[in-house]
């Protein structure tokens, strides 16, 4: 298989600064002012508080340490999957020792704002994450945005002769019965979010037609969705169903495992975070919130595991030439998210546009940027002028293709010019057909 770097464009929105204090900020502070669940003086009022986590986003724990180095607040959590944790706290009716649900999959989420287990707060950095990563009802926001795909041993699939699989139809081939692990997803929020995802790319009546077969290949279902990783590095099976993040890649270092995204559907969800109703420590978590919703928070997080961060402000890793580099030392399938139209360009073999969440274009760059398929990808990559023209046939007219001259008909009017140094921007009419 053909392994070239992906890079999906996701759109996002601009958001505004907050840190966990950083800067010169005060913990809680944005722009200045007093945040929500801190005071802004520089003191720390929940200094000695613990906190109780129940975790479902691999890594994570890294970052802990500097989250109370920060803040004052402690950390003690537990990992499980958010599918585990609904079924708990569903025999607890709700009555958790729990503050903080961190990560997983939002479904469990969702199920647990319905039974009404969730504190109602909406943090200030809210209005860093586009509005479709957040809870239309203000409980939760996501903290990252979580591909999923493939992971196979490659000592297996050479050993077994089998062929590396590239698409989810690949999987139905009867050549790896037997060879295939994926978890519950009536416990994993990741194998949900596969198993929706291609519900919502097939539709339902195929999609469930799919996993009957899917099923027979099937040799295992795991309990958690970071098992599957973990018995493919070990060499239990030939190829997992998996979220891929920084640990994901991780594995690549010190077992013979080769991520994969699939060639036509990646299927994602956002890692939410949310506050417990029951919790008996609702200011100090809504520090903990602000902060892992922050740039600065979203940034020590990503160090921690590398993720796609929901908060737009924070930065791509700096070593754009060194992830290419590596990527064609290690002839790893890597998948780059990002908003920057350059970096888009410049990086990847091939680019993935997405517009709510579904795929919309894979080409090239240079296809993508020369024939996009629609006005979106065309608007999305790269600045486009469009024009109709009597027949109401549209036009696509980059700028740099665009030579001035004067006009003695006076057809082409130049209403308006903004010098922007290099480059200047000149808003137009062109009487004949506006």
């Amino acid at each position: 298989m053909k392994k070239i770097g992906i890079l999906m464009l996701l759109l996002l929105l601009t958001f505004s600064l907050v840190g966990c204090g950083e800067n010169g900020e005060a913990p809680g502070e944005v722009n200045g002012e007093e945040a929500n669940g801190e005071e802004a003086n520089g003191e720390r009022p929940f200094e000695g508080t613990v906190l109780e986590l129940s975790v479902a986003y691999g890594g994570a724990d890294g970052s802990f340490d500097q989250f109370t180095e920060e803040t004052g607040i402690k950390i003690e959590w537990v990992s499980l999957s958010t599918g585990a944790k609904l079924s708990q706290l569903q025999a607890e009716e709700g009555k958790t020792t729990t503050d903080v649900w961190f990560g997983g999959g939002v479904d469990s989420y969702l199920g647990a704002r319905d039974l009404g287990y969730f504190y109602k707060y909406e943090s200030p950095n809210f209005e860093s994450i586009d509005a479709k990563y957040l809870d239309p009802e203000g409980y939760f926001g996501a903290l990252s945005l979580v591909p999923h795909g493939l992971i196979v041993n490659d000592d297996l699939i050479a050993e077994l002769a089998l062929d590396m699989p590239e698409t989810w139809e690949d999987l139905l081939d009867p050549q790896y019965a037997g060879e295939i692990i994926m978890a519950d997803p009536n416990i994993s929020g990741g194998q949900y979010a596969i198993l929706s995802g291609l519900i919502q790319a097939m539709g339902e009546e195929e999609a469930w037609e799919y996993w009957e077969k899917l099923n027979k290949n099937v040799d295992y279902y795991a309990q958690s969705g970071g098992e599957p990783q973990q018995k493919v590095a070990a060499g239990e099976f030939a190829i997992g169903l998996t979220a891929i993040h920084g640990q994901t890649f991780g594995l690549v270092e010190t077992a013979p495992v080769t991520p994969i995204y699939t060639t036509e559907n990646i299927p994602w969800i956002p890692a939410p975070i949310a506050i417990f109703e029951n919790s008996e420590n609702k200011e100090a978590a809504k520090v903990l919130v602000d902060c892992y919703l922050s740039e600065h928070g979203q940034t020590f997080l990503m160090e921690a595991d590398a993720r796609i961060m929901a908060n737009r402000n924070v930065d791509i890793p700096p070593e754009r030439k060194e992830l290419k580099d590596l990527q064609r030392k290690t002839g790893v399938t890597m998948i780059f998210v990002t908003h920057d139209q350059e970096e888009a360009l410049s990086l990847s073999d091939r680019l993935v546009v997405m517009e709510h969440g579904k795929t919309v274009q894979i080409g090239t760059p240079e296809e993508i940027y020369y024939n996009p398929v629609n006005q979106y990808v065309a608007s999305f990559v790269g600045k486009s002028n469009f024009i109709k023209d009597a027949d109401s046939r549209l036009y696509i007219l980059r700028p740099e293709d665009i030579k001035l001259r004067k006009n003695p008909k006076g057809e082409f009017v130049i209403q308006e010019m903004m010098f922007l140094g290099q480059n200047a921007r000149y808003i137009s009419k062109f009487n004949r057909y506006f």
